[in-house]
């Protein structure tokens, strides 16, 4: 990846797994599915432009159709969320109303 882009294998960060750019792709699927879609002749998962085709190249080469859902709304919570939430957000209004 980083011969076929001309970058410097150690500029290139990802997840302790290998995950890389906005799409968290994995070298392998880089390969298969990332795209230049800013058209300036180089792929980068950390462009936004090159990100959003790469994952909708994704989508599309798994069967996904235009019009289509791409993500399913989270329904409930965890028990106490709401409860712990508040707490940190408390916690920080008197660490900003300090300084």
């Amino acid at each position: 990846m980083a011969r076929d882009e001309k970058d410097d294998p150690l500029d290139l960060k990802g997840s302790f797994a290998g995950a890389m750019g906005y799409g968290q792709f994995m070298p392998s699927s880089y390969r298969q599915y990332a795209v230049d879609f800013n058209g300036d002749g180089h792929i980068n998962l950390w462009d936004p432009e090159d990100a959003i085709g790469s994952v909708a190249n994704y989508f599309k080469q798994h069967g996904w159709v235009s019009g289509d859902t791409v993500a399913v709304q989270a329904m409930g919570q965890a028990p106490g969320a709401g409860e712990r939430l508040q707490k940190l957000n408390t916690a920080c209004r008197s660490w900003q109303q300090r300084g």
